[in-house]
């Protein structure tokens, strides 16, 4: 029935095409006619990639578009001959497992044949595995057979593509948009060497993010390091000297060290990369224009001054904010390099907290100027969630009512399910609750009592089980990356060993 309704929708959408046709020049711009020879596949769900060949197309994506159904599916590349378009969600999956694929190019239409849906129940407020069979190893190759061991964190580039710091396995993956998984850089075998990915060593990477040059930075966990592959797959150290260790104040980079750094982040309007110290307590900032490292937040003494006090008067000569083991970062900046509001959020998961540090004005200064003797300029630290006795719990709430249980990543994404699409909304991995948690209005706010934290999904007991989000459970959700391509959200399970794919839209 529903099928039969969904064939007769699309013949009269089809008829209508075709009628618009009659009436318009099947050429483009250029002289080159338009026409449609193929699209692979037909079938699929929702963020699946479609391959649309033919002659006339336009690199220049403004120019074209893409519907299937009502709905513009978005265009990931483009050439002359070639179209790659993202499936978008199926909004009448009660009623419609098929719909019509319409390409305009510049003022010509071409109705294209149909995309079916493969699940016409999976969509909106559904969670399912992207990749990863459950089971522990390093194998590559399709996403149901492909394994993993104890996945850290994630982070997508621009087509759409997840790598992943495989910290079981000392390698980072490579999670193609149809779930096939293959080995990026590194090996099995722990150990730190530079050079090409495949010869590259690593120990434990735990954190990675993407710059705008599509340089990929890894916080090395147990090598203490901070290293970077560029887009040829050459790999080099960017920070840490590999001694465990911790000095207050600017120093290079390279001669700088740490203590199992894990979150990271990159600062596009300074150049720099955020990152959170985790054991010995503080964030740290690499500014990437001259190869220095210095504390953004945290003690002189760190690590060994553990607690969850904040910095609110913002020209401490010593930064007076205490951390216990932060782990995940996300940044929300605006301005320009010269007058930045920079917004640091921190998963602090021996605290049970989400704090949040501030930077106001030319972060360079602010943070890099002030030499070796330990002092920031214009920095406050707060905290945006969680109990005064830093208490683990499973509780949503405002402000200090939230409570969570080792929270261990986050990132910036947005849904319509959770308030609209273009509202920036801050999603963590709350690992120790199994769960996936948000707040809406955490971006470029200080003021923790007016921020909401919600759950997503998760039972709070560990799990590998998919469907709605009141239904799906996981075990250590470790890391949360967003897919700005298809919209959805991901989830680096640490327990399960595998990639969980949540639904937004």
């Amino acid at each position: 029935m529903k099928k039969s309704f969904a064939i007769a929708a699309g013949i009269s959408c089809l008829l209508l095409c075709l009628f618009i046709l009659q009436s318009c020049n099947k050429k483009n711009n250029m002289g080159v006619t338009v026409t449609v020879t193929s699209v692979s596949p037909r079938s699929g769900n929702s963020g699946t990639f479609v391959t649309i060949t033919g002659t006339g197309f336009v690199a220049d994506t403004t120019q074209e578009s893409v519907l299937m159904g009502p709905i513009n599916a978005p265009i990931i590349a483009a050439s002359s001959t070639q179209l790659v378009v993202a499936v978008p969600i199926n909004k009448d999956s009660a009623s419609v497992d098929s719909v019509l694929i319409v390409v305009t190019v510049q003022s010509v239409i071409i109705g294209s044949g149909y995309f079916t849906y493969n699940n016409t129940n999976v969509g909106a407020g559904q969670v399912t595995t992207f990749a990863g069979s459950g089971q522990s190893g390093s194998a590559d190759g399709p996403a149901a057979s492909a394994t993993f061991n104890s996945p850290e964190n994630g982070v997508f580039d621009k087509s759409g593509n997840l790598y992943v710091a495989d910290f079981g396995n000392n390698e980072i993956r490579k999670v193609t948009p149809d779930g096939t998984v293959s080995t990026f850089a590194g090996s099995t075998t722990a150990g730190y060497q530079d050079g090409p990915a495949a010869q590259a060593l690593f120990s434990a990477p735990s954190g990675l993010c993407f710059d705008t040059q599509g340089d990929l930075y890894v916080s090395d966990e147990l090598n203490n390091r901070i290293r970077k592959i560029d887009p040829a797959g050459n790999v080099t150290t960017v920070a840490g000297t590999g001694q465990v260790g911790y000095i207050y104040g600017a120093r290079p980079a390279l001669a700088s060290s740490f203590d199992r750094p894990i979150g990271i982040a990159y600062d596009s309007i300074s150049n720099m990369l955020i990152v959170a110290d985790s054991r010995n307590n503080v964030i740290r900032a690499i500014s990437l224009a001259d190869s220095t490292c210095t504390t953004i937040a945290g003690p002189i003494d760190g690590p060994t001054d553990i607690g969850s006090a904040d910095e609110t008067n913002g020209d401490a000569t010593i930064n007076g904010a205490t951390f216990n083991s932060p782990r995940g970062i996300a940044i929300y900046a605006n301005g320009t390099s010269a007058n930045e509001n920079l917004f640091v959020y921190v998963a602090e998961y021996g605290n049970n907290k989400i704090r949040e540090v501030v930077s106001v004005g030319n972060i360079y200064n602010n943070l890099f100027n002030q030499g070796t003797g330990g002092q920031v300029a214009n920095v406050n630290t707060y905290t945006l969630a969680g109990n005064a006795g830093n208490q683990s719990g499973f509780t949503n709430g405002t402000g200090s009512a939230a409570s969570f249980y080792g929270p261990n990543s986050l990132c910036f994404g947005a849904s319509s399910i959770f308030g609209g699409s273009g509202i920036p909304l801050l999603f963590i991995g709350d690992a120790s609750n199994h769960a996936i948690r948000y707040a809406q209005g955490a971006a470029g706010s200080t003021s923790g009592s007016q921020i909401n934290f919600e759950t997503v999904t998760g039972t709070g007991f560990p799990g590998l089980v998919n469907g709605s989000y009141t239904q799906a459970q996981f075990e250590y959700p470790d890391g949360v990356a967003y897919n700005p391509v298809d919209g959805n959200l991901y989830v680096i399970e640490f327990g399960n060993n595998d990639i969980r794919k949540i639904l937004l839209h």
